[in-house]
């Protein structure tokens, strides 16, 4: 009886782990997709951010676009 038990328990641990891992390994890709993503984002606007300096329409644009998140200066 307890042998069927540990038995029925090590299978279940061995399915859940296995499930983990694939879990695990499918979000990596999406982490590091998403990584260059923000990179690109910041990217943008750091450049709008240097454009709006000298540029009128840019820097009007930039005031009024409230759905951009806040980014830490860099400089």
């Amino acid at each position: 009886m307890a042998k069927s038990v540990v038995s029925s328990v090590v299978q279940t641990i061995g399915r859940l782990l296995s499930d983990e891992v694939k879990f695990l390994w499918g979000v990596e890709g999406k982490v590091k997709h998403l990584q260059e993503d923000l990179k690109l984002i910041w990217g943008f606007l750091m450049d709008v951010d240097a454009r709006q300096e000298h540029e009128q329409a840019v820097g009007v644009w930039s005031n009024n676009s409230n759905t951009l998140p806040m980014m830490p200066r860099t400089s």
